[in-house]
């Protein structure tokens, strides 16, 4: 009677099991992993692992490899942005980079979560910026004190003065080595990009004329003096010879880019008749300009002259086919100039491109077009209530992807020696001459 009770024991536990094997059902990752298919593991880092916080954790112990590695995977996934620019910053810190912090602390302002945290990172990068400047100057000067004599440490130090702002000191050292010995153009001509960036133009005029007595076919001053303005009249009675192979085409890209620099400040502070001067005079050493002519056309048409506007456009979409910003605006001047036929051919390629663009099917509507007209040029309007958004295409999986049977030989013809369709290679033909 013993063994019989055990019996049914052990039957009913084993009923037991097999329920509670059939109720189960596994996950898509479980089936997944029992088919033994590859690369369909798909892990969430970011709710996994804090990357800032374990970047944290290795900077404190001194793991500054590690530390960075974590900086960086948080900075490319989207982690917090702010914390993980700030994270960096205090990595190169650490590491002794003070051009990295800088960077990094560009970007930790950028995205700060609020003012106060804004203006500690701006005080910190001013602190960065103030110690950088100070160690270039002091490793610059030291160079000079081994080697007072040397025109070249001298120019770098004067370099060093005039990239953050002392152009003072700057102007000190680049006349100290020029005394050291007058034969030496590149003092001379430090001075005078000096003297010409600072407007002293009077100060400038001088050395140029000392330049030249030294050098009278140097065209390296001559595009210098053209950047900022001289004409080629003006270089030749300072001492220019007109000789050393001056590049006309250079030279004369030079001083268009001078007179664009001008407009485009006049026509920042819409000052448009002054700027329209500057922007011509540009034209007239550069014809082809394309942002000359894009200015011109912004002049234009800010001025209400569209048909003006139209034709600057015109020229610089014709170097920009592909910047569509352009084809609209020149499409907007020949609308409001009323060369309809000429908007509507550019803003039929527009459309095409950019099918669901509802500013370009409103001045197409403009050049005299229904808007049933516009829809057959291919239109789609995303905010219509019968408008269907595309379902995307399910994906198959790799098992099912391509199916057996002679309907899919087509799309992918079966290869190799066991194919119906195989054919053995041919042997070349031997040719004997």
């Amino acid at each position: 009677m013993k063994l019989l009770i055990n019996k049914y024991c052990v039957i009913k536990i084993i009923i037991i099991i097999t329920c509670l094997l059939t109720s189960w059902t596994p996950t898509a990752s479980a089936q997944e992993a029992v088919e033994g298919r590859r690369g369909r593991l798909k892990i969430d880092y970011k709710s996994k692992i804090d990357f800032v916080a374990e970047g944290r954790k290795y900077l404190n112990k001194g793991d500054i490899k590690e530390a960075l590695y974590n900086a960086t995977y948080a900075v490319a996934n989207d982690f917090d942005r702010y914390d993980s620019y700030l994270l960096l910053a205090d990595i190169y810190r650490a590491s002794n980079e003070l051009i990295s912090e800088a960077y990094a602390l560009e970007y930790t302002i950028t995205h700060s979560p609020n003012e106060r945290l804004k203006k500690e990172a701006a005080e910190r990068l001013k602190l960065v910026r103030a110690t950088i400047k100070n160690r270039s100057v002091q490793k610059s000067a030291a160079a000079v004190v081994k080697n007072p004599q040397s025109v070249n440490r001298v120019l770098r130090l004067g370099h060093t003065f005039e990239r953050f702002g002392a152009s003072d000191k700057a102007a000190a050292q680049y006349e100290y080595a020029d005394n050291i010995t007058g034969e030496i153009k590149s003092a001379k001509y430090a001075k005078i990009r000096l003297y010409l960036k600072e407007g002293q133009k009077k100060k400038a005029v001088g050395e140029i004329k000392n330049y030249f007595a030294l050098s009278p076919d140097d065209t390296s001053m001559v595009y210098l003096l053209a950047y900022h303005g001289f004409n080629l009249s003006e270089i030749k009675q300072h001492g220019y010879n007109g000789e050393g192979g001056l590049e006309m085409r250079r030279y004369n890209r030079t001083c268009a880019d001078y007179h664009y620099e001008i407009g485009y400040q006049q026509y920042l502070n819409e000052k448009y008749d002054q700027a329209k001067i500057s922007i011509l005079y540009s034209l007239s050493y550069f014809k082809t300009s394309p942002r000359g002519h894009m200015a011109l056309g912004e002049i234009f048409y800010k001025k209400g002259m569209f048909e003006e506007a139209a034709f600057h456009y015109n020229i610089n979409y014709e170097f920009n086919p592909g910047d569509y910003e352009i084809g609209l605006k020149m499409s907007k001047a020949l609308v409001m100039s009323k060369q309809y036929e000429r908007a509507r051919t550019v803003l039929k390629e527009l459309i095409r491109i950019k099918p669901d663009s509802d500013e370009y099917a409103h001045w197409l509507v403009k050049t005299g077009l229904t808007r049933r007209d516009v829809e057959r040029m291919g239109y789609i309007d995303i905010n219509s209530p019968f408008y269907k958004k595309k379902r995307p295409a399910k994906e198959l999986p790799a098992t099912l992807q391509i199916p057996g049977g002679p309907e899919n030989l087509l799309r992918q013809p079966p290869t190799g020696p066991s194919s119906p369709f195989y054919q053995d290679p041919q042997q070349p033909i031997q040719i004997q001459l």
